[in-house]
């Protein structure tokens, strides 16, 4: 089939769910097409059989499963439906925290990507801070034997040096950490969300409860575990303000805190740093 009228059949298949990036990105990656050749619809002949079945998957399931691979950061992260999708959000959460890091001055910088899943937040932390020859350690920790072996596979493709441990939060892993960082569960379990979200991605790693806080709770109230870290960055709902701040405010060691707005002007993001002397 002509690639102008397999590109046009192939637009039929967009709606709420599917996107024309979803589109444009699956006939590059079974093609090989580049964007020019697309964007001019080159008369150029196709075999529709390669990429029809996958239009047919993609009404149900996201197109990071299907190519086993979710871009993140400028990097092509492994996945499958063990762990979550890495989305935009959590590169924002990501590079919020790297640029506070590059700021700080650590004898013997500790980060804790908690919730890890893929490790995309911890092997792109670690990756970034390599080239800035920042000296540092990084653990990935998650609750999920199946999650870590996701993990281990895009801490070989990168050859990064973070650490995998499997630990239901702080159950067992106890060391001093500087930095926590994670995107844990947090979607509250009444919220409706999309069958192809609900029925495909981990829901362990998707609802964190009634009112999405039942990870978050247990991480903050148990930080004793880990020395209280400096610097802590969450990922969380907009609904969970006015409970985290009631959080926050009974620890026994106070910090600072503020809750930071993501791309879609939606608050997205928790920063914490401890304040000294307390």
């Amino acid at each position: 089939m002509k690639l102008n009228k397999l590109y046009n059949l192939a637009k039929q298949y967009i709606s709420e769910d599917v996107t024309y990036e979803d589109i444009f990105i699956l006939f590059k990656e079974i093609y090989d097409i580049d964007s020019y050749k697309l964007l001019i619809n080159e008369d150029i002949e196709l075999d529709e059989n390669k990429i029809i079945p996958l239009l047919d998957r993609l009404t149900d399931e996201p197109l990071g499963y299907i190519l086993s691979k979710q871009r993140f950061l400028k990097r092509d992260f492994y996945i499958n439906k063990d762990v979550l999708i890495p989305r935009y959000e959590t590169e924002e959460l990501t590079l919020l925290a790297l640029n506070d890091i590059k700021n700080y001055k650590y004898d013997d910088l500790v980060i804790l990507d908690m919730c890890s899943g893929s490790g995309c937040i911890g092997i792109s932390l670690d990756l970034e801070l390599e080239k800035l020859k920042i000296d540092h350690n990084i653990y990935l920790v998650d609750i999920s034997s199946k999650a870590n072996e996701v993990a281990k596979i895009n801490k070989e493709r990168f050859d990064s040096k973070v650490k995998i441990e499997l630990s239901d939060l702080f159950t067992s892993f106890k060391r001093r950490v500087d930095v926590l960082i994670s995107n844990p569960p947090y979607i509250p379990s009444l919220v409706n969300v999309s069958s192809r979200v609900k029925n495909n991605e981990p829901n362990i790693s998707l609802f964190g409860g009634i009112d999405g806080l039942d990870i978050i709770r247990r991480m903050l109230l148990e930080l004793k575990q880990i020395d209280y870290p400096k610097l802590i960055y969450l990922e969380i709902d907009p609904s969970q303000e006015d409970e985290l701040r009631r959080i926050i405010e009974s620890l026994e060691i106070k910090y600072a805190y503020k809750f930071i707005e993501d791309i879609n002007h939606k608050i997205r993001f928790l920063k914490m740093e401890k304040i000294y002397g307390n």
